[in-house]
């Protein structure tokens, strides 16, 4: 008897209702992505010792599904120089998208934020820099390395 007991005490009865509610849902994961593609060597062949003038260096491709839109920062190693050492540079500007050509700096700036976004979108924006003749360079490689990134707002 107490076997019973104890066995109708751990059985549950499921209750008959006249409505329920069943949950769907599913995830979309964020996707903010950037591809860079260099404008055949114009990014590697600039002229140091003449300078450049709005010389298109690369298009970069904006891929962002972030419902309030995303930004593209720009910074750069050598803040803004074309470095040979720490005393031989060339300065440059840099312009994205088509805005105003700005100095970078070694800490990210913001180079373009988009509006928001009502689907997935890929955008494609250009780089351009112009680069301040130095007629008396020394020979060698003059560079820098610029960190293109984009975040979702």
């Amino acid at each position: 008897m107490k076997l019973l007991i104890l066995f109708l005490l751990m059985v549950q009865v499921a209750q008959a209702a006249s409505s329920g509610n069943l949950l769907l849902s599913g995830v979309v994961a964020p996707n903010n992505s950037l591809v860079i593609t260099p404008n055949g060597t114009n990014n590697t062949t600039l002229n140091v010792t003449a300078g450049v003038s709005n010389l298109n260096v690369a298009s970069v491709a904006e891929t962002s599904n972030d419902g309030n839109g995303y930004k593209i920062t720009a910074q750069s190693v050598n803040s803004g120089f074309l470095q040979l050492s720490a005393t031989a540079k060339a300065a440059y500007t840099f312009s994205y998208n088509g805005a105003a050509a700005i100095s970078l700096t070694n800490a990210a700036q913001t180079v373009k934020t988009s509006a928001a976004l009502t689907q997935l979108t890929t955008a494609t924006s250009q780089v351009v820099v112009n680069v301040t003749a130095l007629p008396n360079a020394l020979a060698g490689t003059y560079s820098d390395t610029v960190t293109i990134s984009i975040v979702g707002l």
